[in-house]
């Protein structure tokens, strides 16, 4: 499965890339996930439950810069993502790595097409999907602000419709919107 190309190689992530990859993960999310060692466990093992996680490194000297992944392996629709360290955006590495994973993938697995998601407010992201030659679908509209209304409801508190209230005072719907495209092989 290694992929290599004169500017990087894409495998199967290991736990020596784990440190790496939880590092990228926090600071994209910024979800504090490397200060705690039950919950790093915890959240490696659920972020590769049916997802295949696939590191980029660096030729020759195996620096680790990202990772594809491809989620809900067991269908023949599986989730497309990739993440780069902000130093290797911009110079074409996530459109080939994802090009390359994708087709690897399929050439051992029944796929119909692939599906991608990426946030309203990540131009790059979106730029990434146009050259990948990914087309649009329908947006999903923001799952975090759904589930927050439902948890809320469910809630029923006063302080929950507080922290509701305060998250949307800030809110940017078009922000926060999840875009779907899909990209054939």
């Amino acid at each position: 499965m290694p992929i290599q190309t004169d500017r990087f190689l894409i495998r199967k992530m290991t736990s020596t890339d784990h440190p790496a990859y939880l590092q990228l993960v926090e600071s994209e999310s910024g979800i504090q996930i490397t200060n705690d060692a039950q919950f790093q466990s915890i959240f490696l093992s659920r972020s590769s439950e049916n997802t295949l996680i696939l590191s980029l490194l660096t030729v020759p000297d195996n620096h680790y810069i990202g990772y594809v992944a491809i989620k809900h392996i067991d269908t023949t629709v599986p989730e497309l993502g990739i993440s780069l360290l902000p130093n290797y955006q911009g110079h074409g590495i996530g459109v080939e790595a994802l090009q390359l994973a994708a087709r690897e993938y399929a050439a051992a697995h029944p796929v119909d097409h692939y599906l991608l998601r990426v946030k309203g407010y990540n131009r790059a992201s979106q730029r990434t999907m146009e050259k990948l030659g990914a087309y649009r679908l329908e947006d999903e509209g923001d799952l975090m602000l759904e589930e927050l209304k439902r948890m809320t409801a469910e809630i029923g508190t006063e302080e929950s419709h507080k922290i509701l209230e305060e998250y949307l005072q800030t809110y940017d719907a078009e922000q926060e919107n999840v875009l779907r495209y899909r990209y054939d092989i």
